[in-house]
């Protein structure tokens, strides 16, 4: 299918359904490299920044944008990540969104003794870094995992749809269930 408001034919899948056109871009990010080569313990970033970027790039329009915001469209854009090859998780989606998981300490100036601590999150999310990925609705994430249904091999996807909390358009709670259902059972 082709973006809206772009000349490129290059999103994976466009379906209607609720009444809106949903967007998928699927990905399939493969180990990251460094792991592959260490002889030792390594320090990994957050990939799914790069890797919903890279997307979002990939299905930006700021036509598309300016007419979510003025109500003029309806599409949802989803991003589809196979998470079987990767070190991407919930945790770094969930922080891709809402920011880096803190703890924040406060502490007396007179004693130097710790009087509250709350977990907090970072600025340091999509919507912080980049204003327009608002046109993102969320990520739906998924790892594959044989089985055996009536000793027939198949294999089944194992995931969660996490939605952007920055998001102009978003499927409602009843909604989310029901493409849960279509994907994962």
């Amino acid at each position: 299918p082709f973006v809206p408001n772009r000349n490129e034919n290059n999103l994976d899948l466009k379906i209607s359904l609720f009444e809106k056109d949903i967007y998928f871009e699927v990905t399939s990010p493969e180990i990251d490299r460094s792991l592959n080569l260490a002889n030792g313990a390594v320090a990994l970033g957050n990939k799914s920044f790069s890797v919903i970027d890279k997307k979002f790039r990939q299905l930006f329009s700021e036509s598309t944008l300016n007419e979510i915001k003025e109500s003029k469209r309806n599409d949802l854009f989803l991003i589809v990540i196979d998470i079987s090859n990767s070190v991407i998780d919930k945790y770094q989606l969930l922080n891709s969104f809402l920011g880096s998981l803190s703890l924040t300490m406060i502490f007396d100036k007179k004693t130097g003794k710790m009087v509250h601590e709350y977990p907090s999150r970072q600025k340091d999310s999509l919507q912080d870094k980049n204003q327009n990925t608002e046109i993102i609705s969320g990520v739906v994430y998924f790892k594959r995992e044989l089985g055996f249904v009536n000793e027939e091999p198949t294999i089944r996807l194992k995931g969660d749809i996490i939605i952007n909390p920055n998001a102009k358009n978003n499927l409602s709670d009843e909604e989310i269930s029901e493409l849960k259902k279509m994907i994962f059972d």
